[in-house]
């Protein structure tokens, strides 16, 4: 991804780019911690105790204005959301999108538990489908049949027709109050 227009001037000073770089990751590590604990509807003082830290320290990890993460720190914290850890190197460029992207259902994730009993269902559903058990079964296979040369629309029309047939969101990402969305995060 491309360094916008707008920053490309001043990123070609180092220092300027590092620092700018290194104040969004102070922001995402320390707003995704929270938005993760009221996602798993935690108090701080119940992530420390999963945790084995102080609240107070919690109160502090999820601070902005933070910078010395420990990996350590942070696998804990995993572990108590029930997610996996990942550390990457990335392009500046990367970066920068992700910083215009940066919204409550961008850092949301899904436990380990429940991504298996969504993989699960969809497995199930999609046995149900290719047998023609499902009463919308062979809808969802002629969509699929005649929209085979465009995968988006199949993707969409899939995603939608297994929706409607289960009655269920099949997406672990997509929330189930679309207000959630759309929710401005609160940076302390």
């Amino acid at each position: 991804m491309p360094i916008p227009k707008n920053l490309r001037e001043e990123f070609k000073d180092k220092e300027f780019a590092h620092a700018y770089a290194d104040e969004f990751l102070n922001v995402y590590i320390a707003t995704q911690i929270k938005v993760l604990r009221e996602q798993h509807k935690l108090s701080q003082e119940e992530l420390a105790e999963l945790t084995g830290m102080k609240q107070e320290r919690i109160s502090v990890l999820e601070n902005v204005d933070y910078s010395s993460w420990s990996i350590n720190t942070l696998r804990k914290l995993a572990k108590a959301f029930d997610v996996t850890l990942r550390v990457t190197f990335e392009t500046f460029g990367r970066g920068v999108s992700e910083m215009k992207n940066l919204n409550r259902l961008a850092l949301e994730r899904v436990s380990r538990e429940q991504e298996i009993e969504w993989e699960e269902k969809a497995e199930k559903w999609t046995h149900a489908l290719l047998a023609g058990k499902s009463s919308s079964a062979n809808v969802v296979k002629e969509n699929l049949l005649r929209n085979k040369g465009s995968t988006i629309n199949t993707a969409n029309t899939t995603v939608s027709s297994m929706a409607s047939v289960t009655g269920e969101l099949i997406h672990p990402q997509i929330p189930s109050d679309l207000e959630t969305a759309s929710t401005p995060i609160q940076i302390n």
